[in-house]
């Protein structure tokens, strides 16, 4: 996604996530840039929003886990809940140790699809 500003174009990345029952947790959203300031968004802003920023505008290894974070606070995650699985692309960012070892800590499956075959896989994209 990209949003346009007078002199040229960043990158946006947001990470949405939806169960299989509907249900959505806040959504992580990545701006380019190294640093934010809370006044630049929008009041409408629920508040549980976690807004991060990098230099490319997407995600990193660094990221990948504050999205992990994200999602077992949202989640409740832990091992005394019923276990989770967590579909993805397969950014390498989603299979570093650090990701895969805290994910398993929280009952958390981590599940990547295949490499370049996110666009087909796509479990959101359904049309009727």
């Amino acid at each position: 996604m990209y949003i346009e500003v007078a002199e040229n174009r960043q990158s946006l990345t947001i990470l949405e996530t939806i169960s299989a029952a509907g249900l959505s947790i806040p959504p992580f959203l990545i701006i380019q840039g190294k640093l934010h300031m809370e006044n630049w968004y929008h009041q409408n802003l629920q508040g549980e929003e976690r807004i991060a920023v990098s230099d490319s505008g997407h995600t990193n290894s660094e990221l990948a886990l504050e999205y992990l974070k994200h999602f077992m606070k949202h989640t409740s995650s832990s091992t005394t809940t019923a276990p989770k699985l967590l579909l993805m692309d397969s950014h390498v960012s989603h299979t570093t140790p650090e990701f895969v070892l805290l994910a398993q800590a929280n009952g958390i499956h981590p599940y990547q699809f295949p490499s370049h075959l996110t666009h087909m896989l796509q479990p959101l994209d359904v049309v009727k």
